[in-house]
């Protein structure tokens, strides 16, 4: 996820070089670079995240992957195996990653394009987007949106959920464990509230807890995606302090799915977004399908299940394939029926949204 304090200034580069970009292409030329896309929106800054997360859901549902839709993806990747958000002209090459400039590819793009490339059996395509992402893994552990960009919670948790389905060497375990201590440094104990302690923050410091790095840091800590049940929690106690030092042992995994569990109970089972701000289903679904994934909290899920079928049409409405994707890999995550997913059937959409 991109700092929320740079968000204008990426928005104008990125939105620059998309109009450089394109220019050199005919609108006929553009349409066909874009066969195979899901979703009607402008893909500038979400193409690659959209189109890893739209392949990776259907095949979490089962449902037949287009095989446009994969050669779009692929069309997509640069040289070096990574992704950026969107290539207009794929003739051109990528240029380099660069957290000063806001260009180039970045860790979330090349982790959902990963992770769609694992799960439709293109291991080999996959390979160097995941030598990619583990040349990038800062000193800390963390990973940032760009190459030398400062470590956040929410990027290490999407490349973590991508790590966590690769061969284990033991190379790749050690970026793991890594990964993991960075996520534990983000996470509130004594210095905050007791209903912020459990919660990660979306960099290290200063620590103020988040509901959305949390979500995503511990879809990382405990699964993948499509989720998978590969950890089981432990009954952890909440985090008490005496002195504001913490008197009882701290476990990242435990301790965060059981702050998204109070948070999903405290907010009627839709937790706010990024900002803190409004209602966010992409954040309760990631908050959701961690907690199911570690068999955990079935009536916290179930306030999501509920709330996230009554507001899916706003959803869809606002980020379409994005959101049609999201409720997939939530309801193959709580065993939810997707063809009636308040009153929209998931994979159908989907597919009539694809160019």
């Amino acid at each position: 996820m991109k700092p929320n304090t740079t968000v204008r200034g990426i928005v104008t580069t990125c939105a620059a070089a998309a109009v450089i970009g394109a220019s050199a292409l005919s609108p006929t030329a553009l349409a066909a670079n874009n066969s195979g896309l899901f979703g009607s929106g402008d893909p500038t800054y979400d193409g690659v995240y959209r189109q890893g997360l739209a392949i990776t859901a259907l095949a979490a549902n089962e449902e037949k992957i287009p095989a446009n839709a994969i050669q779009w993806l692929l069309r997509q990747q640069c040289d070096d195996g990574s992704f950026q958000s969107y290539r207009a002209n794929v003739a051109t090459p990528c240029a380099p990653s660069d957290a000063q400039t806001f260009s180039g590819p970045d860790s979330n793009s090349t982790a959902l394009g990963a992770l769609a490339l694992l799960n439709t059996d293109d291991a080999d395509e996959a390979k160097p987007a995941i030598k990619w992402l583990r040349k990038v893994q800062n000193t800390d552990g963390g990973f940032g949106y760009y190459r030398g960009g400062t470590s956040d919670t929410n990027s290490t948790g999407l490349v973590l959920a991508t790590l966590n389905v690769v061969k284990q060497t033991s190379s790749v375990k050690q970026d793991i464990k890594d990964a993991r201590i960075y996520l534990k440094s983000t996470m509130v104990t004594c210095s905050g509230s007791p209903n912020q302690r459990g919660k990660l923050s979306y960099v290290a410091e200063p620590r103020i807890g988040n509901d959305s790095a949390t979500a995503q840091g511990a879809l990382g800590l405990v699964t993948s995606l499509p989720s998978y049940p590969n950890y089981v929690a432990r009954k952890q106690p909440r985090i008490r302090c005496q002195s504001g030092v913490p008197v009882n042992p701290i476990n990242v995994r435990d301790n965060s799915l059981d702050a998204l569990q109070r948070a999903l109970v405290a907010n009627n089972g839709l937790l706010p977004g990024p900002t803190g701000a409004g209602q966010d289903q992409g954040t309760t679904a990631f908050a959701a399908i961690a907690l199911a994934s570690a068999e955990r909290s079935p009536g916290a899920v179930n306030k999501a299940n509920k709330k996230l079928r009554k507001t899916a049409q706003a959803f869809v409405s606002s980020s379409e394939a994005g959101a049609l994707a999201t409720l997939l890999l939530f309801a193959a995550a709580t065993d939810s029926g997707t063809k009636n997913f308040g009153g929209i059937n998931l994979s159908q959409e989907l597919y009539d949204s694809q160019r």
